[in-house]
């Protein structure tokens, strides 16, 4: 009998009264609260999100969550009554459901308990050890659980399966996968496996329910069978949409990597020091585009053959992979149309030295993140094939100086620079950047002041400034800056002042003048923390007429500043203020 999702229905415990029959139940999604005592042959039970309510009734109906009140006194009823011939109880996804009781062991014949989702659950008595017919505890974001009961060699919680060599030169309990079905599975310690056979007989290309698969092994141990040997016998399903491939050993990958996979939309490849060729020209056609690749740790390995065609690359501590994508064929163009596949990717710690010739293969890149990857300033090249970028993050701890093509981007609307302790200053060129839009610089120790010509870069409007302990003031020129809608400015301790005084400022003082803000009015979001130096605002403040958002925090010198009755006055017409 399934009534999942029936949450309309009423009365379900009574309606169930006298099926004494029933064998397979499914309440996933209704409103049970008690079960009825004579349901003394039910093989399997789903209680799945008891009282929930599925997304697609979220907008026309209001529905209550079992408290953990109801939750105890069902889950207790379930192990008091009869149910010597359960084997599977599904109790997945119940929020409130914060401990399993001891009783539970009462269910001689259990063979599956699935506790996925159970975000509260606290609790699982370590006596369900000594149920010898469990086989399968699924633990699934099981986030308050503390401890997880020590499992005998002949059972396993999903969807962590860990590899356990047999102890008496038997097989490894890898075949305990063969009567399962997860839709998602994360095999590690595959270096317990004994034999390819036993990675053959869990027939994983036949499990078509699972969606997301992780194989790894643990680097810098012994192995039982050669990593690419048991890997051509893991062949995942075609219905698998996310794969993570970590510690394999082999120089080299079996063809099913990509090739065989039509609906693969997410790969990672991680932690691989001995892998050096990986041939995808067994790609899965024309049309696939997957959304991420990720290959990180992987310093060995060079890519033959057409790349893979995805939106997103990330490439981390993997330099020969760069160097190698300058001899691959590349057609990153959709067979749909004549646009460019890739619009992002990120490098890291790959510390080269780079040509950056290989972006020439990506021409629609409209995110490059560039994360200490040695010196950029001799890469002029890089500005041919970034004519589309909009956001460009450099991170380098040894870098000196800026690279002087970063004027030489006309679509940047994005920049950030993080890190970068040895730059002292922005460079010149960077005033051609007409259409900035946000500009974020954090732990640039060495910067003490920013340009005059930032007033230049009128299509600004978000200035972000983090941990830049050597900054002492914004310049007098940002008051140009007549699109500006953000500013944030935190933990700058050697500020004074939000923006230094200009000369024509300093002349209206003289004469008695009204001041003019030296902020533009433009400005709604105004952001100060733990900047301990700043000692009062800039003159003219109380002009920003567009001010919605004010935050000050840590900032001991303002204090007085906030007191006087003109300001009070100000702060009263500002509708967010902290």
């Amino acid at each position: 009998l399934d009534l999942s999702r029936c949450l309309m229905i009423d009365g379900v415990n009574e309606a169930l009264v006298g099926l004494t029959s029933l064998q397979h139940l499914n309440l996933q999604h209704t409103q049970l609260s008690l079960l009825p005592d004579d349901l003394t042959n039910l093989r399997y039970l789903n209680l799945s999100r008891l009282g929930t309510i599925p997304v697609d009734y979220l907008y026309d109906h209001e529905f209550s969550f079992h408290s953990e009140e109801t939750w105890d006194i069902l889950i207790n009823q379930i192990c008091r009554i009869n149910l010597s011939e359960l084997e599977h109880l599904d109790l997945s996804g119940n929020c409130n459901m914060q401990k399993i009781p001891e009783s539970i062991c009462s269910l001689t014949k259990l063979h599956t308990l699935d506790l996925s989702e159970c975000i509260n659950l606290q609790k699982i008595p370590e006596s369900i050890c000594t149920v010898g017919s469990v086989k399968f505890l699924y633990f699934e974001n099981c986030y308050s659980l503390s401890e997880i009961p020590q499992l005998g060699s002949s059972a396993t919680s999903l969807p962590h399966f860990v590899v356990r060599a047999g102890s008496d030169g038997s097989s490894s309990n890898l075949v305990l996968l063969k009567s399962t079905a997860p839709s998602e599975l994360e095999i590690t310690k595959l270096e317990n496996v004994k034999s390819a056979g036993e990675a053959h007989s869990i027939k994983l290309m036949e499990k078509q329910s699972i969606w997301k698969l992780k194989l790894k092994w643990t680097q810098g141990v012994d192995r039982f069978v050669d990593d690419k040997m048991l890997l051509e016998k893991l062949v995942p399903p075609s219905t698998l949409s996310t794969l993570e491939i970590s510690g394999y050993n082999s120089v080299i990958f079996p063809g099913w990597v990509v090739g065989q996979l039509p609906n693969l939309d997410s790969l990672v490849l991680r932690d691989m020091p001995n892998l050096e060729e990986w041939d995808a020209s067994y790609s899965t056609g024309e049309e696939k585009v997957l959304t991420r690749v990720e290959i990180d740790g992987c310093p060995m390995l060079r890519m033959k053959g057409p790349l893979p065609k995805s939106k997103d690359w990330g490439i981390i501590c993997s330099d020969n992979v760069l160097s190698s994508w300058d001899e691959c064929i590349v057609s990153h163009t959709s067979a749909y149309s004549s646009s460019p596949v890739t619009t992002s990717i990120s490098v890291r710690d790959c510390k080269g030295p780079h040509q950056w010739r290989w972006l020439q293969h990506f021409p629609g890149v409209t995110y490059l993140s560039i994360d200490d990857c040695g010196d950029l300033t001799g890469s002029p090249e890089i500005t041919q094939h970034l004519s589309s970028l909009e956001t460009l993050r450099l991170k380098d701890e040894d870098m000196e100086e800026l690279p002087k093509w970063l004027g030489e981007l006309p679509s940047l609307k994005n920049l950030k620079i993080r890190g970068s302790n040895g730059i002292k200053e922005l460079n010149e060129n960077m005033r051609k950047l007409t259409k900035l839009e946000s500009l974020t610089l954090s732990f640039c120790n060495s910067i003490s002041v920013l340009p005059h010509w930032l007033g230049e870069l009128t299509s600004l409007k978000r200035i972000y400034l983090y941990s830049n302990g050597g900054l002492r003031s914004l310049p007098a020129s940002i008051q140009q800056l007549t699109n500006l809608r953000k500013i944030l400015l935190s933990s700058c301790h050697a500020l004074e002042h939000v923006v230094a005084e200009s000369e024509e400022g300093k002349m209206k003082l003289t004469h008695n003048q009204e001041r003019e803000s030296v902020l533009p009015t433009s400005l709604k979001s105004l952001y100060l923390s733990g900047c301990d130096g700043i000692k009062s605002f800039p003159e003219g403040i109380h002009q920003l007429t567009n001010l919605q958002y004010l935050t000050i925090k840590g900032c001991p010198g303002l204090e007085q500043w906030c007191e006087l009755e003109e300001t009070k006055t100000f702060l009263a017409r500002i509708e967010n203020k902290v």
